[in-house]
């Protein structure tokens, strides 16, 4: 692509201006925001939610070892069974 095909679009992004908040206001916005995270932070403790995915990163796993297990368990009494040990 040359100079000459430019797209039209990139053309007038380019001829955009800035736009940015002044440092006080960008300080304020910044102590309203954080205040807002503590907020909901202390409605949640206060709430005692537990975290959802706690639960199945250590459920899941967990029920399917034990399914492993039993059937395992269940393939060498089977053997047994089988070969009369």
């Amino acid at each position: 692509m040359t100079s000459n095909d430019a797209d039209p679009v990139v053309t007038a992004l380019a001829g955009l201006r800035t736009q940015d908040v002044d440092a006080r206001r960008a300080h304020r916005l910044q102590l309203r925001c954080r205040a807002a995270l503590a907020a909901q932070r202390r409605a949640a403790d206060a709430a005692g939610t537990a975290d959802p995915t706690r639960l199945t990163v250590v459920a899941g796993p967990a029920l399917l070892a034990v399914w492993c297990a039993v059937y395992v368990i269940e393939m060498v009494r089977l053997a047994g069974v089988i070969y009369r040990l």
